[in-house]
C-alpha cells in the first residue's frame, strides 16, 4: 500500500500529469497543488460540485439573483447574475470545494484579486469582491457581454493572422499594465 504510485489528473481536462510538472501537457492548466488534483476521473457532474448548480431566478446570498450559467470548468462555474444592491449585472465565479478548502489556494486567490482590483486597464477585468455564501467561495467581477477566446476559436476555427495579432496585442497590453503596477 505504501509503494503504490498515484496518477494525478488535470482538473480541467483529466489528462495524466507528470509528477514533476506544474502544468498539464494537454491543456496547459496550472496545477497548483497536487494534493488537490484528481487521482481518478469521476463523471463531470461530480467534478463540478452539485452545490454550485443554480437556475434562472435563484437567489445567491442576500445580494445576487442568478440570470444564467455562462461557463464551467475545472475551477467551478461562472454565472451571469444581478447584483441587487448595486443594480448591476455581474459575473459570479463560484469556486469548487476542492480549491476553496485549500488555504494556500485561497491566499493566492486573495492576492491576485487585490492585484487585479488595483489595475485600471481596458484589457484587465475588474474584480469587485471575493466572498463566501453558505461555504461557497466566489468572485464577483464585471460582466462583459460577448464571447471568450475559447469560444471564438471554436466557432471560427483557425484565426486569421490579423485577428491573432490583435488578440495577442490586447493580452500583452493587459500584462504590461499589470507589470507596470507591480513595479510601483
Amino acid at each position: 500500500m505504501g509503494n503504490e504510485s498515484k496518477t494525478f489528473r488535470c482538473l480541467q481536462c483529466h489528462s495524466p500529469i507528470a509528477d514533476d510538472s506544474r502544468f498539464c501537457s494537454r491543456c496547459g492548466h496550472y496545477v497548483m497543488d497536487k494534493a488537490y488534483t484528481l487521482t481518478y476521473t469521476p463523471p463531470l457532474e461530480k467534478i463540478l460540485d452539485d452545490h454550485l448548480v443554480f437556475s434562472l431566478g435563484d437567489k445567491f446570498g442576500p445580494r445576487y439573483r442568478i440570470i444564467e450559467e455562462i461557463g464551467r470548468g475545472g475551477m467551478g462555474r461562472v454565472y451571469k447574475a444581478k447584483d441587487q444592491e448595486l443594480n448591476i449585472t455581474v459575473a459570479l465565479k463560484m469556486i469548487r470545494s476542492a480549491y476553496s478548502s485549500n488555504p494556500r489556494f485561497i491566499q493566492r486567490f486573495k492576492e491576485e484579486t487585490l492585484l487585479s482590483r488595483s489595475i485600471s486597464h481596458e484589457n484587465v477585468i475588474r474584480i469587485h469582491d471575493l466572498g463566501d455564501v453558505d461555504d461557497i467561495k466566489f468572485i464577483s467581477m464585471d460582466y462583459i457581454k460577448g464571447h471568450d477566446l475559447k469560444e471564438l476559436i471554436h466557432t471560427s476555427g483557425t484565426l486569421s493572422f490579423q485577428t491573432a495579432i490583435s488578440i495577442s496585442k490586447q493580452i500583452c497590453e493587459g500584462l504590461k499594465a499589470a507589470q507596470h503596477h507591480d513595479r510601483q
